[in-house]
């Protein structure tokens, strides 16, 4: 049996309650909340973003036994709402790295068709961690082919 690692991040938008409600401002004050709010978040992004190369090496040059602890670990890296604004979690970016003891390969992008739930590529994951049993996953229509 091998040892998988599973490390998820996913970077979700939190804005504050009731931001466009206030009627005591004028909208031009609104707008210009919403575009701190909206860069705010931009810079938490970019920072969280800014760790990965760090821990893509220190997976890279850790050895579990004669193979780089990279290798072993599927590190799932995205957004769970492509519009947080209507809730739309379907064509969102995902990054998917590591090698999972052999079930991924690198140097590949994909395009999933439109309309496709994220919940296929999540199913699909969890299928190559051995987790064969699953036979949906949310609102999962079917599988995502990594190939």
């Amino acid at each position: 049996m091998h040892r998988i690692p599973l490390f998820a991040v996913f970077a979700t938008a939190l804005f504050a309650q009731n931001a466009a409600k206030p009627a005591s401002k004028p909208p031009a004050a609104l707008d210009e909340a919403l575009r701190a709010r909206i860069t705010e978040f931009f810079q938490i992004n970019r920072y969280h973003a800014s760790l990965l190369p760090y821990f893509l090496e220190r997976l890279k040059t850790t050895m579990d036994g004669d193979t780089p602890l990279l290798d072993k670990t599927m590190i799932v890296y995205g957004s769970p709402m492509a519009d947080g604004n209507i809730h739309n979690h379907r064509r969102c970016p995902l990054l998917v790295l590591g090698g999972a003891g052999g079930q991924l390969t690198g140097n590949t992008h994909l395009r999933a068709p439109d309309g496709t739930p994220m919940a296929n590529a999540m199913l699909s994951l969890m299928h190559k961690l051995g987790m064969d049993d699953l036979k949906s996953f949310g609102d999962s229509t079917g599988e995502f082919f990594f190939s």
